[in-house]
């Protein structure tokens, strides 16, 4: 699942780093990320795991991305 939403927010992402600056970018792909493992880990149901987990990959898949440039180009 997370593998999944990874590779859509990919395909996705382009787009929206062309239009959103790379340290707020960030700021909301790791706030979506961290919300979707609080949901997985705190709400005790299996489709509340398959969500939260979904939302780490639509999150982190950016940060992924920007984790190879380094600090001093996220500008």
């Amino acid at each position: 699942m997370v593998g999944a939403q990874m590779a859509a927010a990919r395909f996705g992402g382009d787009w929206v780093r062309a239009r959103t600056a790379s340290v707020p970018l960030l700021r909301w792909s790791g706030a979506l990320g961290a919300a979707g493992m609080a949901l997985a880990l705190l709400v005790p149901h299996p489709a509340a795991a398959l969500i939260g987990f979904s939302l780490v990959g639509l999150g982190f898949a950016n940060v992924c991305r920007h984790k190879r440039k380094s600090p001093q180009t996220w500008h």
